[in-house]
């Protein structure tokens, strides 16, 4: 098998090294393993970085940093500056603090300390681990009731002065079982101290102490800090700062090779790499098989292009540790160079299993691939290459990115059965590559069934040495099979829009990743995938377990923190989101996405200050994303309180957009789809909803995100565009799934649409989503409310009041006690009704509502004292200030309803004073002067209820006239109305339809007026309540001229629309607010078709049944009409005269009754 076949790794995620990892590659690091220090620098060090002895002489401290602060400067070196200003704080510091008096050791343990301290203090004694031996068997180390103060003062002491050999840790630890106690010991003392403890009790690699030259008791830990310090900065190749820590450990009356090696590595960075070369030369005379030195001086070797010195080097450091990434990096260019492409391409697989990042190693792949794809290939062409030859070729393809020729090439051959297992497995890959999906789970199967197979026939094979390998190797062939089928089926269930479909991909997906963690238990990039699968499954608290898991594994686990982070704010753990956002800053501080959701869920949690901190800390670490643009903006709006402040937002918003323009390159589409969201929310915060749309919709077309879609369904809502609104409500439905609040603004939206079926269904949805919703219940409390108010159907009165009841278990306050009693009201429940309004007024003394429909209880029931005195209260309580106009109505409709009109319209008058611009008063004002006939007052008033010459004026003007008897001026009107290019088809209706009026009433030609009934008629919706009025005023007409015949056609038309309307004529007629008027309607509908039986049964029940809800008049004026039709039919003339003066008394713009008064009289004229 290919070394290559278990190198070789098919990246979905980006994959993150570890602590370690990132503190360089193995032997390649410089930074040692430390406890993590305070942010105060110890004041030994601060001396060493004055370069002075220390003193508490505060002008020796002064002149020391004046003399060094001449060479920093803060621009070239702000580290270096940073690192002299606090040494020169801290120094002074130690000068400001009084001397202590050194105490005596007292206890037993305060005893052993100081000799621990004095074994420290000398360099030959504290890494001698006799010593330390000698320490630890004392019986103070061992003794019950002092052994845990030993331990602790020990390790306390410790985390300060911890330069000391893993042999000695171990000592430590077999005496005080400090890993055992480890959980416990974190709760003492720092819990990165503990881990740091506990990995030196575990590690065999130390610093080599024993090379020091230098006086047994000098200062070696301010040394250690400045060489560690100088390591640093050579990795990072910061040449000034490593000449300034070099000038100071010079000055250090210390020596040690791997300082040589230090200032070899500054040599090489400084472009001197002949000079380090002549150090590391030197160097290796006297410590040729230092693996540190082979590192570092192998690589200056090459860069002074001295390379067969340098492949030595790596050739030493690969005996020592086949897998060392830069040994194994510089010998594949070595032998690339070479031209010995094998053998380079087996080192640059082993350097790019161990770190595949890097473009130079990458490259280095690339090249030697090509020269072996002409080798291979030209075997091909001439039938000589062996299979394995053709697998080779293969690997190549896929590490050059031609995956497709890799499937081209092997698609369709067979091998045999000891390269089956490779086969299938590189197939596997370029399948993958090529996103043939189900091909690659598919042949990572076949290879899983080959591989123990092949691995037995190998062991076999092997010599007896060599056995059990093949064997070893089996779990982690069969995990990485594994690792290509959940990639494989992650990416299906990704693309998958079948709902179905993506569960069971998933299922395949996280079935094969739990099989790759059994034979690799524990292995990073596979929990990596599982908490991948996780998330995109939304299984978010799973997907925490696992980065619980990776972190108890390794602390500084980096990326585990990420993810964490990450599952915490989906879940709205915003605690646990700061918590993970501080662990991962310790480790590594330069991601902006940590910062990102940390100061995204104080955002969250409306903690704008916090917010604004997180962005301050990413400020001082020099980290910027455009992400972090964007929140800062988001702060800005979401705290704004005044809509000057919403403008400012929005011009940030625009600077940002510009900024974006001109660092095109970093902004990804996602960055631009939400700074135009965070445009839109700014527009509609300043109520420009129309270019809010534009925004979301940019929103839209740069990252498809069911946020925007959201915005985008509530500001077409807002535009009242509810078609639209409801489209996009639908596609929220889709995104979010049962979500509380997208069924609830979907209900608004279809009953601003009149569709009342459709908003009560979603929000009964909301509301089974969360029962304790505390507006839902309401709302469909003013549904049903409204259509029992236009239908009379009491049935919506019995579906209404469950959600009325539980709404007051929800929320026991006086607006939902006043809602109860409107539905109560509307039912005629008159004693409910009037409890709760009673109770509301309690609840809410001040509350006007409460008693305003107080009254309207007795109004209804035609109590109109005690009425009046509940409008007066509703009026008093509002004070200087009235809130609504509704009391004063309702009193001018009660002095309407008891005959009073003066008196109603002071009442209107006084309602116009304090609302001059209510134009419905004015209509409640007009409709008593025509009943007073102060029909000048009425022709004024109609030029304040309408705009003077519109259609709707006119018709009022029309009415007017003819109420005055001016026929003539009443029929220009109604044709000016008929002419008029804008009128509305309604308009035209009413026109035609008094006109028709005229004519029949007093100008007797029923002719006519039947060709103008029949024009009314025809522009009537046949299933509408005017088409029903229509049918009846054509009867009337065909009955005048003795069509009694035809006119049953039209009575016919009429029933069918009830039925079409209604579903039958009792249920038209169950309407009980305006039950006396459908009454009337049903009975002219027989009366005119000449069924004078039927026509008695309908007009009989007028007087029984209840006044219409909203009549303003005294009388019924159907009532009469509806007696004196049947008095006529009888023949009782003068009884019918009375009846029909009765119903135009009050009402002088029923011209039927007044037509028939004026006919009646003549008839008993002539009789007597």
């Amino acid at each position: 098998m290919s070394s290559q076949e278990e190198n070789f790794v098919v990246y979905l995620y980006p994959v993150w090294t570890t602590a370690a990892g990132r503190r360089g590659l193995p032997g390649q690091s410089t930074n040692e393993a430390v406890p993590q220090r305070g942010e105060t620098m110890d004041e030994t060090i601060s001396f060493s970085v004055l370069e002075i002895e220390k003193t508490k002489d505060k002008g020796v401290i002064r002149d020391a940093y004046r003399r060094l602060l001449v060479k920093t400067n803060p621009e070239d070196d702000p580290e270096g500056f940073k690192r002299l200003r606090e040494a020169y704080e801290t120094a002074n510091a130690y000068a400001d603090r009084p001397d202590e008096e050194e105490k005596e050791p007292r206890t037993p343990v305060e005893k052993w300390m100081a000799k621990v301290k004095d074994v420290y203090v000398s360099l030959r004694r504290r890494t001698d681990p006799e010593c330390w031996k000698e320490l630890l068997e004392e019986e103070v180390c061992l003794a019950l009731d002092t052994g845990l103060e030993a331990r602790d003062a020990l390790l306390a002491f410790l985390a300060e002065n911890y330069r000391i050999k893993t042999e000695i840790w171990k000592l430590i630890d077999k005496t005080f079982q400090l890993q055992e106690e480890q959980a416990e010991l974190r709760e003492k003392f720092p819990p990165n101290f503990i881990d740091f403890v506990v990995r030196q009790c575990q590690s065999d690699d130390d610093f080599p102490y024993e090379w020091f030259k230098g006086e047994d008791t000098a200062d070696y830990d301010t040394f250690l800090y400045h060489y560690y310090e100088l390591c640093r900065q050579n990795d990072s190749q910061d040449t000034e700062g490593a000449a300034h820590t070099l000038e100071t450990l010079s000055a250090m009356p210390i020596r040690h090779p791997y300082l040589i090696l230090e200032q070899a590595r500054y040599e090489k960075n400084a472009g001197r790499a002949q000079e380090g070369a002549e150090l590391v030369r030197g160097l290796l005379e006297n410590f040729a098989r230092d693996l540190r030195l082979n590192v570092f001086g192998g690589e200056i070797l090459w860069t002074a292009g001295d390379e067969e010195a340098s492949v030595r080097c790596f050739e030493l450091v690969l005996e020592e540790m086949p897998d060392h990434y830069m040994a194994n990096k510089y010998l594949a260019m070595h032998y690339q160079a070479r031209g010995e492409f094998e053998t380079a391409k087996k080192y640059c697989v082993e350097a790019l299993r161990l770190s595949s990042q890097e473009e130079a190693l990458l490259e280095c792949m690339r090249g030697i691939n090509r020269e072996l794809i002409r080798m291979y290939e030209a075997l091909l062409k001439e039938g000589s290459a062996s299979e394995r030859d053709i697998l080779e070729l293969g690997w190549c393809y896929l590490q050059n990115e031609e995956a497709g020729k890799g499937v081209q090439l092997l698609e369709g051959r067979t091998v045999g059965s000891g390269e089956e297992g490779e086969y299938h497995n590189l197939l596997s890959k370029c399948c993958f590559v090529e996103r043939r999906y189900q091909d690659a789970a598919a042949e990572a199967r076949r290879c899983i069934s080959c591989i123990r197979e092949e691995a037995a026939a190998r062991e076999e094979e092997a010599a007896e040495e060599e056995r059990g390998k093949e064997t070893a190797k089996i779990p982690g062939r069969i995990a990485g099979a594994c690792d290509i089928i959940a990639k494989s089926f992650h990416v299906l269930a990704r693309e998958s829009g079948d709902r179905k479909e993506k569960e069971e991909y998933f299922r395949q997906a996280v079935e094969a990743v739990d099989e790759a963690l059994q034979n690799e238990p524990g292995n990073r990039n596979h929990r990596i995938e599982k908490i991948q699968l996780l998330m995109d499954q939304e299984k978010y608290e799973e997907a925490s377990a696992v980065c619980d898991e990776m972190i108890g594994d390794d602390r500084e686990d980096f990326y585990a923190y990420v993810l964490r982070q990450k599952c915490a704010f989906e879940l709205y753990n915003g605690q646990g989101v700061v918590d993970d956002f501080y662990q991962a800053k310790t480790i590594w501080q330069g991601y902006a996405p940590i910062y990102e959701l940390a100061a995204d869920v104080f955002i969250r949690y409306s903690q704008y200050e916090d917010a604004k901190g997180i962005l301050n800390q990413a400020e001082e670490a020099g980290v910027s994303s455009p992400k972090l643009d964007l929140l800062e903006l988001t702060i800005l709006r979401e705290s704004a309180q005044e809509e000057q402040q919403i403008r400012e937002a929005y011009d940030k918003c625009r600077e940002l957009e510009r900024k974006f323009q001109e660092q095109a390159d970093q902004v990804s589409d996602e960055n631009r789809a939400e700074l135009m969201y965070e445009m839109a929310r700014c527009c509609r915060g300043i109520d420009m909803q129309k270019k809010a749309l534009e925004y979301i919709e940019k929103a839209l077309e740069y990252h498809q995100d069911k946020l925007y879609h959201w915005i985008r369904a509530n500001t077409l809502s807002d535009l009242r565009r509810f078609e639209e609104a409801e489209e996009e409500y639908l596609v929220c439905v889709r995104e979010y799934g049962d979500n509380e609040m997208v069924y609830e603004n979907l209900a608004r939206c279809c009953e601003n649409m009149g569709n009342w079926k459709k908003a009560v269904y979603y929000y009964k949805k909301a509301l089974k989503l969360n029962p304790e919703n505390q507006r839902i219940n309401g709302d469909i409390v003013d549904i049903y409310t409204e259509r029992l108010t236009e239908t009379g159907d009491l049935e919506f009165y019995r579906d209404a009041l469950p959600y009325a009841d539980r709404q007051l278990e929800l929320v026991p306050e006086a607006y939902y006690y006043i809602e109860r009693g409107l539905l109560h009201m509307e039912a005629g429940v008159w004693d409910k009704a009037e409890a709760d309004f009673q109770k509301a007024a309690e609840l809410e003394p001040k509350n006007t509502y409460a008693y305003n429909n107080w009254g309207c209880v007795y109004k209804y029931q035609e109590k109109y004292e005690q009425a009046m005195e509940l409008f007066k209260k509703s009026i008093e309580v509002m004070g200087d200030k009235p809130e609504t106009l509704i009391a004063y109505g309702n009193m001018g409709n009660c002095c309407e309803r008891i005959g009073e009109l003066e008196r109603a319209a002071e009442w209107y008058r006084r309602a116009l004073k304090l609302f001059p611009d209510n134009r419905g008063l004015r209509r409640d004002l007009l409709r008593v002067c025509k009943k007073l006939e102060q029909y000048d007052l009425a022709l004024y008033m109609a030029e304040g209820c309408y705009d003077k010459g519109t259609p709707r004026y006119l018709l009022e003007e029309g009415q007017i006239y003819a109420q005055m008897k001016k026929y003539d001026k009443a029929v220009s009107s109604f044709t000016c109305v008929i002419d008029m290019k804008s009128s509305n088809q309604e308009c035209k209706k009413e026109a035609w339809g008094h006109l028709a009026g005229i004519l029949f009433y007093y100008k007797k030609k029923p002719k006519k007026a039947l060709e103008m009934y029949q024009k009314v008629l025809d522009m009537e919706e046949p299933d509408s309540d005017g088409y029903i009025r229509a049918c009846r005023d054509v009867m009337e007409c065909l009955a005048a001229l003795g069509r009694q015949q035809e006119a049953a056609v039209y009575q016919q038309k009429a029933f069918d629309a009830i039925r079409s309307q209604y579903g039958s004529l009792e249920k038209y007629l169950e309407n009980y607010y305006i039950r006396k008027s459908r009454l009337y309607e049903v009975g002219t509908l027989f009366y005119y078709a000449g069924d004078l039986k039927n026509a008695r049964k309908y007009f009989e029940q007028i007087g029984d049944a209840p006044r219409c809800r909203h009549c303003n008049y005294q009388i019924c004026e159907d009532y009469w009409e509806a007696k004196g039709f049947l008095m006529e039919a009888e023949g009782n003339l003068p009884e019918a005269l009375n009846c029909f003066r009765e119903a135009c008394r009050e009402s002088k713009g029923n011209h039927l009754s007044l037509s028939k008064v004026e006919a009646l009289t003549k008839r008993l004229k002539r009789r007597w």
